[in-house]
């Protein structure tokens, strides 16, 4: 099993930090899949308004990881506020605007700093709060 998920904060707010950065072919969809029951496991225990950031830099995303992504946004919905990515240009960033369309319920948006990730989660917070 990979899981490579870290928990963090930054300001006033939680996040976990999911790192795929530089992966591929199966290793990258086992990834997918553990990280994603990782998840699932800690919605289950109560913690539902995930925030995270995805690490896609220098990945490589084929059918089968993009079906892996598929599962695991319609397995993570119910327990995540927001997902901040980084690393999508190209093809990665056309597959992240197809899985907001295909799965349309977590609020997923591309960026190209972790400090622009950071601070649009902190206002996805503050919305959150506010409601």
């Amino acid at each position: 099993m990979t899981v490579t998920i870290e928990r963090k904060r930054h300001n006033s707010i939680t996040y976990y930090y999911v790192n795929y950065a530089g992966l591929s072919g199966d290793n990258y969809t086992q990834t997918i899949r553990d990280n994603t029951n990782e998840f699932i496991n800690i919605g289950s225990s109560g913690e539902n308004d995930i925030l995270m950031i995805v690490d896609v830099k220098d990945s490589v995303i084929g059918p089968d990881q993009l079906e892996a992504f598929k599962k695991s946004m319609r397995d993570i919905t119910p327990y995540t506020r927001a997902i901040a990515v980084l690393g999508t240009t190209g093809l990665k960033k056309a597959l992240l605007n197809f899985l907001n369309r295909m799965v349309g319920i977590v609020e997923g948006k591309a960026f190209h700093t972790m400090e622009e990730a950071l601070e649009w989660l902190v206002s996805q917070q503050i919305k959150n709060d506010m409601t």
